[in-house]
């Protein structure tokens, strides 16, 4: 395996997806500041009259515009793919420079989210007001000495403070494990489709015992089998005209769906649980789409969504607490108020975000990298050497 390897290269447009998924997680929480949308998702069974434009947009794959646990399959995908490419694509790699590299990478960001977060609390205090619907009511009052240090470590799961926390407990868990990722994707190339099965029947197994590593840590094994057949990947997307591709991504969207729209189909308990299997399956179809389709590139390269891309981790972490704090500055009946402030606003605060801490905390990891840079371990390089 050498340095020649051209599948090295960073691809554009999947920063650009990356910034999307991080403004569709952004329309997911504003839309659960309507009571009615926060009911339909949180309890149990259809509650919107079937026919209605807020039944098209829940029912229906209309719902990908603000499925927000979708777009976290889409991250976790990526940062399997992202993390896993630039090991394979190298004859050595120092993970002594790496996992204290990607560790202020992580947490940097993360305190300091945790600090804003605590500071839009104060600044708009909240309450268990019922007319502003279970998912405003569910969110924690008051943050506790506790619940911040679990959000600044992630170690024992987040205190809910900032829910979207709740993703980078498993981020940090995949990135401490990266080289077990490697690993299983690199050995028995062959083994392909047995490996995608095993993956699949895992998640599966999270979804029917609740067990969360079940259903999560495995989506980050499929980014990793990505990188490494990326070669075979791309001859095959190649083949593809703008028929294949049109197919290719509604049927990913409706599979990413599945979630919300199996609900208005059956009211099973179980089918609706396993749901989350083929929504992952549509999730890489749209990662796939991304990465190789010229329609889906030439959107994904513009300025605006590689901008998105740029500030999309610096969105993810802000952008909660401020949804919230106008929520409750404006109270019952305020939804599409919040609707038009929070978007501007959390845009603002996110670009401010990165220029203040985000982009600050790179240049910290380059150089707690290069404190700990070392000649790479053999172990791994030879590892891969004699795939």
């Amino acid at each position: 395996m050498g340095k020649t390897r051209t599948a090295s290269a960073r691809i554009p447009s999947l920063d650009g997806l990356r910034g999307v998924a991080a403004f569709v997680v952004l329309i997911s929480h504003i839309m659960l500041t309507f009571p009615a949308f926060a009911i339909a998702v949180y309890e149990t069974g259809t509650t919107l009259t079937p026919g209605t434009w807020d039944w098209w947009i829940t029912y229906t794959p209309l719902h990908m515009v603000w499925a927000g646990h979708e777009a976290v399959y889409v991250f976790f995908v990526l940062s399997g793919f992202v993390l896993t490419l630039p090991v394979i694509a190298r004859e050595s790699y120092s993970w002594r420079q790496y996992y204290p590299k990607r560790l202020v990478r992580l947490y940097a960001p993360v305190i300091g989210a945790v600090v804003l977060g605590i500071g839009f609390v104060f600044l708009a205090p909240r309450d268990d007001s019922a007319g502003l619907g279970p998912w405003l009511r569910d969110r924690p009052v008051d943050p506790t000495l506790w619940g911040t240090l679990k959000d600044m470590t992630l170690v024992a799961g987040p205190s809910r403070l900032i829910s979207p926390l709740w993703s980078l407990q498993w981020e940090i868990l995949f990135s401490l494990l990266l080289p077990a990722y490697i690993l299983f994707a690199v050995r028995q190339r062959r083994m392909l489709p047995i490996k995608l099965t095993v993956i699949l029947l895992v998640v599966a197994a999270g979804c029917i015992t609740g067990q969360q590593a079940l259903i999560y840590m495995p989506m980050f094994a499929i980014g990793s089998l990505m990188a490494e057949h990326m070669s075979s990947l791309g001859n095959w997307a190649r083949q593809l005209g703008g028929i294949e591709w049109g197919a290719l991504f509604a049927t990913s969207t409706i599979l990413a769906s599945t979630r919300w729209t199996l609900p208005a189909i059956t009211a099973d308990e179980r089918a609706s649980s396993l749901a989350t299997v083929p929504a992952l399956v549509g999730c890489v179809g749209i990662v796939v789409t991304a990465a190789y389709c010229p329609a889906a590139k030439n959107i994904l390269n513009t300025r605006l969504a590689q901008w998105l891309g740029l500030v999309s981790f610096s969105l993810y972490l802000t952008h909660e607490p401020i949804v919230i704090a106008l929520a409750f500055f404006f109270g019952p009946g305020g939804s599409w108020l919040v609707a038009l402030t929070a978007i501007p606003t959390s845009l603002a605060v996110g670009w401010l975000f990165f220029l203040a801490v985000e982009r600050p905390s790179h240049r910290l990891a380059q150089r707690v990298g290069k404190a700990f840079s070392k000649k790479a371990e053999p172990e791994l390089t030879a590892t891969l050497a004699r795939r």
